[in-house]
């Protein structure tokens, strides 16, 4: 395979990965979102407020974190090695301790391919317009 032809095939495979992890966060499907992030991964949500994958996860479990809906529009994917960057738009229909967050939020998910995976390690999230 040329390397266009393997840049091609990854950017795809960042684009499912997005995809499967939005429709796992709605479905609530707690052992398959702790298959794909690994204990690296960190959260730096609206706000600035920092997160570890330990932490993300117990929010989601007690229901403190619930996502109702979550459309992803993945915009742009870049490569480098073994890093990959996906930028997009979230529209958002659910709720974070207690109160509606529902809206548009930008996010940069970065990625890192280990053993021929990739493997999402850190998201920024912040609220559009703001």
């Amino acid at each position: 395979m040329t390397d266009d032809a393997t840049e091609d095939k990854d950017i795809q495979e960042i684009i499912r990965l997005e995809q499967e992890r939005a429709a796992l966060l709605v479905a609530r499907d707690f052992e398959a979102i702790e298959r794909l992030v690994p204990g690296s991964y960190s959260m730096t949500r609206a706000g600035g407020v920092m997160l570890d994958k330990g932490e993300v996860m117990a929010a989601l479990k007690s229901g403190e974190l619930v996502y109702e809906e979550l459309h992803r529009e993945c915009r742009k994917v870049s490569i480098s090695q073994n890093t990959a960057s996906a930028t997009g738009l979230d529209t958002i229909k659910g709720m974070f301790q207690g109160v509606r967050v529902d809206g548009q939020y930008r996010f940069r998910n970065t990625y890192v391919q280990t053993d021929g995976r990739w493997e999402l390690v850190a998201t920024m999230s912040s609220r559009k317009g703001k």
